[in-house]
């Protein structure tokens, strides 16, 4: 998914700033602003925070952040999480800027972040058997997580590495109550009474908490693909399982909708349906071969679920998804689908290896720190009847992409610190308003997590609503809505009025197979992978 993204939580004690965090750390030193290197429109600068907000002098790093400054008559300060927990929103904010409004741009001051373990922080495994590690790294990426073999494989290779990894001290202090913190920081030293804000994917979680801790810092809010709020890892697992077997039965529905402009249509849903299928079971036997460009690798099913998982969250690469199952079909050849597996994970068919390794770092100490993982899971035995029913409820692809994830929290070293409060209370002194959009057919966020998320908002007293996106893809507004479209113009209407919008649906009637008038233009600015 690459726009896409990946998941987690945060919240802590209701009404009440929970961590020490009432000195301005940052405003302590000048802030030095220089043009940045991808958009010399805006200007990048670090700002000091603690490492570990409990013990505020023992360490210091550096919060890398980037703005803009309004145009026109300001209205406020627009800060942008476009996901992750892996991404540096100081580059994502600068590569979406194009698609922004002129409003927008006018009216506020656009500010993105780097949350703590990206940019200049990061956090990886540390090893003196590297050699190992990326054997390990290697398996995880070739198993096949849809068969018991496969899920029984992964949970011993995480042990393995486990036992070989060691993280820095950044590590422990990386989950969004920490990041949530460095958010107010960043508030602070900008000078900023009342901050807005946009959230995507993992983004709207870091809103909510920062919401939750500090109400009367928020002005306005869009939370668009919501995760659930609560702590349980179980029940994103659960959640993120059904949403992209749903999405990929839209994408075959919106193929035989489309007729012969989807390279896949096969003259009926079922026939449809069934080649698509055929295809996965050939993979899973022995493969789908390839040339010997490709040094007549087959494409595994595991690679082949990486391809489709990964356009599933971004609707402008169905056709071409599309087109790549349809020339396996008739040719008997993977070679398209592997050349996509190998740029997007740095595969070599030659060595049978990677170039690089996507280390789950970052996600790991975000995640399985936000999220409480049952003791029970860590038991073998248990995540692997928890996987296999997975896989036997979604067995096209959600089992696996359950298996995706929660492979990564088993025997995590670091204690989970569940993000949301125990209870709710109703909010007294602010008045924020949010904006959820929902995207109905969301690979990675079902639109029931928004609504989901509204409920908890209502018994705190917070005014929202819930937009609703009747299309497809992991977040909606300048992601997969069409440019300028009913998402984009709704969204825009709210932050710069305040005033939630009559609407409840958004229906733009897009196809991503059918060449129409209104078909999603965006020049793909946000890549990630949720």
């Amino acid at each position: 998914m690459n726009r896409v993204s990946r998941v987690r939580i945060f919240l802590v004690l209701l009404l009440f700033p929970v961590f020490i965090s009432q000195t301005c750390f940052a405003a302590k030193m000048p802030i030095t602003w220089k043009p940045c290197h991808i958009n010399p429109l805006f200007q990048c600068a670090s700002i000091p925070v603690p490492e570990d907000y409990s013990h505020p002098k023992r360490k210091m790093i550096s919060i890398a952040v980037a703005r803009h400054n309004a145009t026109g008559a300001r209205l406020g300060a627009l800060v942008f999480n476009t996901g992750g927990p892996w991404s540096d929103d100081t580059a994502s904010i600068q590569y979406l800027f194009s698609e922004l409004s002129e409003s927008i741009k006018a009216h506020f001051d656009l500010i993105g972040f780097a949350p703590r373990g990206t940019g200049s922080n990061p956090i990886a495994c540390h090893t003196d058997q590297i050699d190992a590690e990326h054997k390990i790294e290697r398996d995880l990426n070739l198993t096949m997580m849809n068969s018991e073999a496969g899920a029984q494989l992964d949970y011993e290779s995480i042990l393995k590495k486990r036992n070989l990894c060691q993280y820095g001290s950044l590590s422990k202090y990386a989950n969004s109550k920490n990041t949530v913190q460095d958010l107010d920081e960043v508030r602070k030293a900008l000078n900023i009474d009342k901050i807005d804000y946009f959230g995507g994917s993992y983004g709207t979680h870091l809103g909510l908490a920062y919401l939750i801790t500090y109400p009367e810092h928020v002005d306005r809010m869009v939370l668009d693909a919501n995760l659930a709020p609560n702590n349980s890892s179980i029940d994103y697992l659960t959640g993120t399982a059904p949403a992209i077997e749903k999405t990929l039965q839209h994408f075959i529905d919106q193929c035989v909708e489309s007729g012969n402009q989807c390279a896949l249509y096969r003259g009926s849903r079922t026939d449809t349906q069934s080649a698509f299928e055929k295809l996965i079971r050939q993979a899973e036997a022995a493969g789908i071969p390839t040339s010997e460009t490709y040094k007549n690798r087959p494409l595994s099913a595991q690679m082949l679920m990486y391809v489709i998982i990964s356009a599933m969250g971004e609707q402008d690469s169905w056709p071409n998804l599309a087109d790549m199952l349809n020339q396996a079909i008739i040719n008997n050849n993977a070679d398209e689908l592997m050349k996509n597996y190998s740029a997007m994970m740095g595969y070599d068919p030659g060595s049978d290896n990677f170039k690089y390794y996507n280390d789950a770092a970052v996600f790991d100490s975000v995640f399985c720190t936000d999220y409480v993982f049952p003791e029970s899971m860590q038991r073998e035995q248990t995540w692997l009847a928890t996987m296999r029913n997975l896989r036997e409820r979604y067995p096209l692809a959600g089992g696996m992409w359950g298996t995706y994830f929660a492979k990564e929290c088993i025997q995590w070293p670091i204690k989970s610190e569940p993000l949301l409060p125990d209870t709710i209370k109703p909010l007294v002194g602010a008045n924020p308003k949010i904006l959820l959009v929902a995207n109905e057919y969301d690979n990675t966020t079902p639109a029931q997590w928004s609504h989901e998320v509204s409920a908890y908002l209502d018994k705190m007293n917070i005014a929202n609503k819930v937009l609703t996106w009747e299309g497809s893809g992991h977040i909606a507004y300048h992601a997969n809505a069409p440019l300028n479209g009913c998402v984009d113009t709704t969204v825009d209407q709210f932050l710069l009025t305040g005033a939630m919008p009559r609407i409840n649906i958004c229906n733009d009637k897009t196809n991503p197979f059918l060449d129409n008038a209104i078909k999603n233009t965006h020049e793909k600015a946000l890549r990630k992978f949720l």
